[in-house]
């Protein structure tokens, strides 16, 4: 028995996305990205400075130190390609749908995110915060720069040589 396509359909359900939904979730997700490092930080602050007097472990410090800035290294320019490849209508003149916007953004989120938790959790195994500090205060100094401002998805002025009407898309 065949199902007619617009009552199978839940309402939602097809592949639109606003620019007004695509900013909301992008600002939910940034914000929530946000706040788990912050707390995971904490963590291990609190952990590194108990009064407890634990054993701290330079060689896996290091050894996860190095590991986290390679997953900074290979991932974060990564990152940037994909969204470039997600933005390509952007540096051709047009805006970007507000699908391709969040999947762009998502990707440089994400990828420094996963490195700075990385980086954290080295602190909390290594026992001391440093030098696994170091590459999660890098994840976060990328990272914050890189708000959702949804003008890429308005505002088509990426093909433009004019340093003065180039914005970088953001």
């Amino acid at each position: 028995m065949a199902i007619p396509a617009s009552v199978s359909a839940t309402p939602g359900s097809d592949d639109r996305l606003t620019v007004g939904e695509a900013l909301r979730y992008a600002w939910l997700s940034w914000l929530a990205m946000l706040i788990i490092p912050f707390v995971l930080f904490l963590v291990a602050t609190i952990k590194s400075n108990s009064g407890t007097e634990r054993a701290t472990d330079s060689h896996i410090g290091t050894i996860w130190f190095v590991a986290a800035m390679a997953i900074l290294g290979i991932g974060v320019p990564a990152a940037f390609f994909l969204r470039s490849r997600y933005f390509k209508p952007y540096f051709e003149g047009d805006v970007v749908p507000p699908r391709a916007y969040l999947k762009g953004q998502l990707a440089i989120w994400i990828m420094t995110e996963l490195g700075g938790i990385f980086a954290l959790i080295g602190c909390l195994v290594s026992g001391s915060l440093i030098p696994n500090i170091v590459p999660a205060l890098l994840a976060f100094v990328i990272f914050v720069p890189f708000r959702p401002t949804g003008r890429s998805m308005v505002r088509a002025v990426g093909a433009s040589d004019d340093h003065h009407i180039y914005e970088d898309p953001s």
